[in-house]
């Protein structure tokens, strides 16, 4: 009881909306103040999920607008903030930060977050040769490694020789209360049958196509609603 406060440090490449974002913001939402003391690092300019973290979390924002640029104004504020551990949730600034964890203070503890299977989402990197290469020197060197899926967290034991005991699956959070706060009136589409709704970003990589195919053999009473915008809204 005696102990002070571990120092965390949430880093964010930016806070552009994205579903990894608004995560690792649930996340410090929900840290036990009592054993840990959060803060937030923004390098990047544009805040779409602006006031989505509590009152009581320091937030650092560097304004830039590529992360390389960011990146010495982020080694500069941990050495002033020097936390007891650093998380990180985006491939590239996991990368970089955990390329970098030698010239850290103190010797933090860093844990990443892989959202992602990296065997699809590296494959449409602009050098996935480079990244994977990237992926299997540097991921070694996290001390945790925070995966939504079983599947992921096999393919960084098998593909990328990440120690199993490395790798700790952890399923995204949902702020139930905070969802129900910002809820409105419900308005049911009128009609028999079941409502579905599903929301994200309208791109391939969520599925949505394979939504809509599965949503075909449902009664034909059933109804679904799209919440998103994204580069396949049309051929949806």
């Amino acid at each position: 009881m005696n102990k002070r406060k571990a120092k965390v440090v949430f880093l964010f490449s930016g806070l552009q909306g994205g579903g990894a974002q608004r995560v690792m913001l649930t996340l410090s939402r929900h840290l036990d103040r009592s054993r840990f003391a959060p803060e937030l690092i923004i390098g990047l300019a544009g805040w779409e999920l602006d006031g989505h973290w509590p009152d009581d979390i320091p937030v650092h924002s560097l304004g830039y607008k590529r992360f390389r640029q960011a990146l010495p104004g982020i080694i500069a504020r941990l050495w002033r903030i020097r936390p007891d551990v650093i998380i990180c949730s985006t491939g590239h600034a996991n990368l970089a930060l955990l390329a970098l964890r030698y010239i850290l203070p103190g010797s933090p503890k860093i844990v990443i977050r892989e959202p992602n299977t990296p065997s699809k989402s590296l494959a449409g990197s602009s050098a996935p040769g480079l990244f994977r290469w990237a992926y299997r020197v540097f991921y070694k060197r996290a001390d945790a490694i925070i995966c939504q899926s079983d599947w992921i967290a096999n393919e960084l034991r098998n593909d990328f020789a990440v120690a199993a005991e490395r790798l700790h699956r952890l399923r995204n959070p949902v702020d139930i209360d905070a969802m129900r706060r910002a809820a409105g009136t419900v308005q049911r589409h009128p009609g028999d049958g079941v409502r579905f709704i599903a929301a994200g970003r309208l791109t391939h990589q969520k599925g949505f196509d394979r939504l809509l195919d599965h949503f075909a053999a449902l009664p034909a009473q059933a109804h679904l609603t799209l919440v998103g915008n994204g580069p396949d809204e049309q051929k949806l």
